[in-house]
């Protein structure tokens, strides 16, 4: 999968922070985020492409909950 960041996102939501195109094998994450929600977001998507049957709502939980811990413990370095 490619990684990319995307300044435009055409018909989607406000809120709508990523996305996965499984056709095109690509990880777009929204511009402008904190380090914090760019890198939960990369691990969400991520999550997709390796299991895309888990809940949303538990998929959101597990990678902000990653994020932080990556994070907090400097596995993960901050800008």
């Amino acid at each position: 999968y490619t990684l990319a960041q995307m300044h435009e996102w055409r018909d989607m939501g406000e809120d709508t922070l990523g996305e996965t195109d499984y056709m095109a094998e690509t990880i777009r994450i929204r511009t402008g985020l904190s380090d914090t929600s760019t890198f939960s977001t990369l691990i969400h998507e991520a999550m997709h492409v390796m299991n895309q049957t888990l809940d949303h709502d538990l998929l959101d939980s597990l990678s902000e909950q990653m994020a932080q811990f990556l994070l907090d413990n400097g596995f993960i370095k901050k800008d």
